[in-house]
């Protein structure tokens, strides 16, 4: 539906002879060209049964009407994209169909925001079984979707509800303020654990008053694409980061995603980027993310999961790296180890620890079980406990 009406946009604007001063439309207009070279022969307009669909004025009036009545998502993108000829002849502005009109609200309901918003909260609410006590902070927190997922996961233990949050602080931050007090009341049972904080990301974060090396999780969903360099983008997150902290990304990696870029790309936000490696599109592939993160203090990508299994039709990404540091000494491991152990299924992952251990650091590991951990027992004793 969008390449229809992308190519419809091109036809319109060719028979008009039309040609924009606006420096991000040209940008817009020459990736819609751009992309439909890419496709080329293999563009779904070209095949059955889009070709005959389409072709026939009363099929294709049907099928868009059926497909905008599908669901809100279908609706939006049917709502902005029959608008695209006249977004790019400033006739009508896209903000306010995107934001005044709810359309905005609509396009992030799809399924791939939801999936890979939840994916973060689970790594969080993983993260913070290990450390109980984050300090954490959201750049771009915006409305607070991504926060919601995040804040609700760390907010119980299991089920259990009412209980004492699991992270010390959590910052959220936007480049403006308008967003903070709505926030506020949406997140009012976290609101004594929650800071509320302008924070430009292309800017010094520290010459902004945020603390160097003061944050255990830096979360950034859909934000630093939207950046002039991800470069200085990434090193000024990095400064946020203590040692070993970790950056959780969600960020579009589909360099040729047709609805984000024909969407989006109408947007001067879009086209903010200056490298010549985002010249057609603001977005990174994985590997480019990986390169980047290397590059600026993190150590790269240690994991990708995409939203979609056919990574060639993928949209966003879930993005984790960490800041690398050296590490002042060597992993010092205690006098004397044991493992307690008693199920089948924990006999078995104990045995792969104790192989592991012996194996990297040279020391014996005994498995016990619970009738024979008393025996054991000693000041200079530490035991890992698979037991339930």
């Amino acid at each position: 539906v969008t390449l229809h009406y992308m190519s419809e946009m091109l036809k319109e604007l060719d028979a008009q002879g039309y040609e924009t001063t606006s420096p991000y439309f040209q940008r817009y207009l020459a990736w819609v060209r751009y992309h439909f070279d890419l496709l080329g022969e293999s563009s779904p307009l070209l095949q059955s049964p889009w070709k005959d669909t389409f072709a026939d004025d009363s099929r294709r009036m049907q099928y868009l009407a059926d497909f905008a009545a599908t669901g809100p998502v279908e609706g939006a993108v049917n709502s902005f994209c029959k608008h695209l000829a006249a977004i790019v002849r400033e006739e009508v502005d896209p903000l306010d169909l995107l934001f005044n009109q709810g359309l905005a609200k609509d396009l992030y309901k799809d399924e791939i925001f939801v999936i890979t918003a939840k994916r973060m909260a689970v790594f969080m609410d993983l993260l913070a079984h290990k450390n109980s006590k984050l300090d954490i902070l959201e750049i771009g927190a915006g409305t607070g979707s991504g926060t919601q997922q995040i804040l609700s996961a760390l907010g119980k233990q299991g089920n259990d509800k009412g209980v004492t949050p699991r992270y010390q602080s959590y910052t959220f931050t936007d480049i403006s303020p308008g967003f903070f007090e709505k926030a506020k009341a949406k997140f009012s049972d976290h609101v004594d654990r929650m800071t509320f904080q302008t924070l430009d990301i292309e800017r010094d974060p520290a010459a902004q008053g945020f603390t160097p090396g003061g944050y255990d999780v830096v979360i950034a969903a859909t934000v630093l694409h939207a950046t002039q360099s991800v470069s200085d983008t990434l090193s000024h997150a990095r400064s946020l980061l203590k040692p070993g902290g970790y950056i959780i990304l969600m960020e579009p990696t589909n360099k040729h995603d047709t609805v984000l870029n024909g969407i989006w790309g109408t947007l001067p936000g879009w086209w903010r980027s200056t490298e010549e490696d985002r010249k057609w599109c603001p977005l990174y592939s994985r590997d480019e993310w990986d390169y980047y993160l290397k590059q600026t203090g993190y150590t790269g990508v240690e994991m990708a999961i995409t939203d979609f299994p056919d990574v060639e039709n993928h949209t966003l990404s879930f993005l984790l790296s960490r800041a690398s540091h050296e590490e002042s000494n060597q992993l010092q491991l205690p006098e004397s180890l044991f493992i307690a152990a008693e199920t089948e299924f924990q006999l078995k992952v104990a045995g792969e620890i104790a192989s592991y251990i012996s194996s990297t650091f040279g020391k014996k590991c005994d498995i016990l079980t619970p009738d024979a951990i008393s025996e054991q027992i000693s000041q200079s004793n530490v035991c890992l406990s698979l037991l339930d």
